[in-house]
């Protein structure tokens, strides 16, 4: 089968995850704008949030990661340096939350600084 043939049918599998992903890329922005301005307020909660969007950045990363994966697997589309690029980001979102969470709750500045 050509690609062209097949170029309906894979239009129709890419637009939920294309969907998923602009609700991804939304809410995390809308989470790290509240974010910053619980950080800035030196909201307690901003340790949960900070927490939460960390948790959440790997998460949907890799739902992401394999929900596109499956889709160009499925129609025989070779992006193997595009996936390898993909794994790359949630590989550092894995090693920069594996720095984070546990500063976020163990720090004394972090009790010190977010007070309110």
């Amino acid at each position: 089968e050509s690609v062209r043939s097949q170029a309906p049918g894979f239009v129709a599998a890419m637009m939920p995850a294309l969907w998923f992903e602009v609700f991804q890329f939304a809410s995390l922005a809308a989470v790290a704008i509240w974010l910053i301005v619980l950080l800035a307020q030196h909201k307690r909660l901003a340790k949960h949030v900070a927490i939460a969007f960390l948790v959440a950045n790997i998460v949907l990363g890799v739902v992401d990661y394999a929900w596109a994966s499956s889709i160009f697997s499925e129609y025989n589309i070779n992006v193997d340096s595009e996936m390898s690029k993909q794994g790359g980001a949630i590989g550092r979102a894995i090693i920069f939350s594996c720095i984070w969470i546990p500063y976020f709750l163990v720090s004394k500045r972090v009790k010190a600084t977010l007070t309110k």
